[in-house]
């Protein structure tokens, strides 16, 4: 039922998607009767077409469709999200003086050929680790990110990575954010782990103040 991506004929779903599934060629004043194998649910057992609702983790499925003594079988394969990527979108900017780094990112949930629509992703907090430089002197925040995010229909959602109004005289030095991410089908209580936690740097260069923020292989730079 996800319009993107738009191959309609697919058989790889992602968690909780829904397919109509018809006969081609049944009559209508026939009966046609469905069956599941496997995990997921459907929404009748008799009639012209029926809704499959994959399920809530990876998984293999078929529906079956009984006509006039004969079986016709869809098979799918439900897969988890298992990865991110990001784009920037914009740059946040600082008024002169004030040191500052900031970008506006859109995540992407991999892989793309099949919807996480029905998904959600949340980072968990943390305390800062790898300290250095300045900031062995200016003690760096810990990570507290909001809650859950909704994917978006492009298995999209989005995030603002950013350190600012840290104090000159400036010098060099850092901390990082290791940051593990969570997922699930939305209002489900079984949650996961992604496979890889979210790396999230913070530079200061040299006493000019430049910054350096970088955070799913994208990056940013500003100067005070």
């Amino acid at each position: 039922m996800a319009t993107i991506p738009t191959d309609r004929t697919r058989r790889k779903l992602g968690v909780r998607e829904e397919v109509k599934l018809t006969l081609e060629g049944a009559e209508q004043d026939y009966m046609v009767l469905w069956s599941l194998a496997g995990p997921g649910n459907i929404d009748g057992y008799s009639g012209s077409f029926i809704y499959f609702t994959a399920h809530e983790r990876e998984s293999q499925s078929s529906v079956t469709a009984h006509y006039k003594g004969k079986l016709y079988t869809a098979y799918f394969n439900v897969v988890e999200p298992d990865s991110e990527s990001a784009i920037i979108t914009s740059e946040e900017p600082y008024p002169p003086g004030i040191q500052g780094v900031g970008m506006h990112l859109k995540v992407f949930l991999h892989p793309t050929d099949v919807s996480f629509d029905w998904v959600e992703i949340k980072e968990l907090p943390g305390p800062a680790t790898n300290i250095r430089g300045y900031f062995i002197e200016h003690t760096p925040p810990s990570h507290n990110p909001p809650g859950w995010l909704q994917v978006g229909v492009e298995n999209d959602t989005t995030d603002f990575a950013h350190f600012e109004n840290n104090p000159p005289p400036w010098s060099e030095g850092g901390y990082d954010w290791i940051i593990p991410m969570e997922w699930h089908v939305e209002n489900s209580t079984d949650i996961d782990e992604l496979p890889d936690d979210r790396l999230q740097t913070h530079n200061i260069t040299d006493d000019s103040g430049k910054s350096i923020i970088t955070k799913l292989g994208q990056s940013a730079t500003n100067s005070p």
